[in-house]
């Protein structure tokens, strides 16, 4: 698979992932990320199973000022964290643990570095659902698997049963987004990357606790949030305690296959 997204830690037990985590300061990437302290390097998420170096230090660039917001759909539901304003769009993940419910956030607010007109159906904005969204329509994610498992941290998914991401070609690395307000708290899904902040295609994952490390900080371009589970957290809890193990060079892979039945928006 080309490194299109993130795969955490490949350490096998998680006290030691947080042991390691606590004595070189995170400086953030997915553990998918690599760590709290710039000069720390924790190995991040990465969608081949390989643990990649955090990313570099961003340099400080200025940035436009946000342009006035897009209307949302007449009669949506919407939602303000701080001055950015999502529409939610309701979707439905079937696996062979249970159901999921998520609220997907599509952001009608420019965050900074963008215009009103990056928002519009062409334009460069909310790039990271698009994907998700473009491989909900055409059935990507049937059959795919929660490939890395990690109990006490997130659920990742996208890969194919043979651990492989190559049909994910199709889709255009996505500009990172981490700036829009959103938190990898419990119960929320980000988009998984490599190293490169601006890689992330179709894989996502599922935080199982409050990840504070994979937000956006100074020197850390952190990971994507586009929604959160609205029912069914008992399913992905469910999923966290799979025993696991090694397959090839990828580590924390389900023993018996976590399966997407589908994973859709709601009508």
């Amino acid at each position: 698979m080309r490194n299109a997204s993130p795969c955490f830690f490949s350490t096998s037990k998680v006290a030691r992932r947080v042991s390691l985590v606590a004595m070189v300061g995170l400086s953030m990437g997915v553990f998918s990320p690599a760590a709290l302290s710039q000069e720390a390097k924790v190995p991040e998420v990465k969608s081949d199973g390989k643990a990649a170096p955090a990313a570099k230090p961003l340099e400080k660039k200025k940035t436009e000022t946000p342009s006035k917001k897009t209307s949302p759909a007449k009669g949506k539901k919407t939602m303000k964290i701080g001055d950015v304003e999502f529409e939610v769009k309701k979707a439905t993940l079937k696996t062979n643990q249970g159901t999921i419910k998520l609220d997907l956030y599509w952001r009608t607010t420019p965050i900074a570095g963008e215009t009103a007109k990056d928002l519009e159906e062409a334009g460069t904005g909310n790039a990271n659902l698009k994907n998700i969204i473009k491989a909900m329509e055409q059935g990507f994610y049937k059959d795919r698997i929660f490939h890395r498992v990690i109990d006490g941290f997130m659920i990742q998914g996208g890969m194919d049963a043979k651990m492989s991401n190559r049909e994910d070609a199709g889709f255009k690395a996505a500009k990172i987004e981490s700036g829009n307000g959103l938190k990898n708290d419990r119960g929320t899904m980000a988009m998984a990357r490599t190293s490169d902040p601006n890689s992330a295609t179709t894989q996502f994952f599922i935080n199982l606790k409050d990840n504070a490390f994979l937000n956006a900080s100074p020197g850390n371009p952190g990971y994507t949030v586009v929604g959160k589970v609205s029912e069914g957290m008992d399913i992905v809890d469910k999923i966290a305690k799979v025993r696991t193990g090694n397959q090839g060079m990828h580590s924390d892979v389900p023993v018996t296959p976590v399966v997407i039945e589908a994973f859709t928006l709601d009508k």
